[in-house]
């Protein structure tokens, strides 16, 4: 279809071409006002338009390279949509992997919440529990923990019974605890 094609573009072009340049001394000559006759059409026509040899090959040359080019085109575009799909199919994947790590964000974050709620409430607990003793009882109990955990009970206490409990503890673990409560290292 494609070789017709361009068989008969090349065709007329080339008697176009031929009409316009005069090539044939043959040509019938025009009418008084300028024209070709009817009569004389067709054996224009039919001189014109009959490829030679040389034509038809560059004609065939032409069209080979057409329908490589095409092939390729065809191929590349295969390859592009390809990729598009294999795209769009990580997309996909990524928009549920993101989906499951704000889920797990979400759950982390509840529970960290949680967890901080508990230990709050545990060390108020403990803080009260520890303003009711004696300070030397208390003092025992302190020294009983891990520096970071007495800092924390300590700082909930009220600050008079703040002070007995650290009077009664061993003076390196008071001075310590006091350092973590200021922030500075012991």
């Amino acid at each position: 279809m494609k070789r017709a094609l361009l068989h008969g573009l090349v065709a007329f072009g080339l008697g176009v071409a031929a009409v316009s340049a005069g090539a044939f001394a043959s040509d019938p000559a025009p009418g008084p006002d300028g024209a070709v006759t009817l009569a004389e059409a067709p054996s224009l026509t039919d001189r014109y338009a009959r490829p030679t040899t040389t034509c038809t090959a560059a004609v065939e040359k032409v069209a080979d390279l057409l329908d490589r080019r095409e092939r390729v085109l065809a191929r590349r575009e295969r390859t592009i949509d390809s990729r598009e799909g294999q795209l769009r199919a990580a997309e996909v994947r990524l928009s549920e992997r993101l989906d499951q790590l704000n889920t797990a964000r979400q759950s982390i974050e509840s529970n960290l919440e949680a967890l901080t709620a508990a230990v709050d409430a545990a060390t108020q607990e403990a803080a009260t529990t520890l303003e009711s003793m004696k300070p030397d009882a208390a003092a025992k109990v302190v020294a009983g923990l891990d520096p970071a955990t007495a800092q924390r009970v300590l700082s909930r206490m009220q600050r008079t019974k703040r002070a007995k409990v650290l009077a009664a503890l061993p003076p390196e673990l008071a001075v310590s605890l006091t350092k973590l409560q200021i922030g500075a290292t012991p």
